[in-house]
């Protein structure tokens, strides 16, 4: 019975897996134009790194303040900081997706070889 139970799952699972894979997403990701060189990671942290040190300063020391505009400022200092490290989050979003698939596949395997070996037992 457990068998059973597993070797559904495992075609459940590759079912799932090939309609995803079907289904015609748009594919629309960050790293569609081609990832971005060394140079260009650096030159962005170089950018994002001390507008997000400056930006978290200004609002935190602000933070205690009755009322000031300062925070805004600091605010919109570290969510330009964000936007400068489009370029490294392309690289985090790539391997991400290469772990996840490979991660995947591995547990397929595993799934298949795991029916197989138990249904050669009995």
């Amino acid at each position: 019975m457990e068998s059973k139970r597993l070797l559904l799952l495992f075609l459940t699972v590759l079912a799932t897996a090939s309609t995803y894979a079907q289904r015609g997403y748009d594919g629309s990701h960050l790293y569609d134009f081609g990832l971005p060189d060394g140079k260009e990671v650096g030159d962005s942290l170089l950018k994002a790194i001390p507008l997000l040190i400056i930006g978290f300063i200004i609002l935190y020391t602000t933070s205690k303040m009755e009322s000031t505009y300062l925070g805004c400022l600091g605010t919109i200092l570290m969510i330009i900081g964000g936007i400068f490290l489009l370029p490294l989050l392309a690289w985090v979003e790539y391997i991400f997706q290469s772990a996840l698939s490979i991660g995947i596949v591995i547990a397929v395997v595993a799934g298949g070889i795991y029916a197989i070996v138990n249904w050669l037992k009995k």
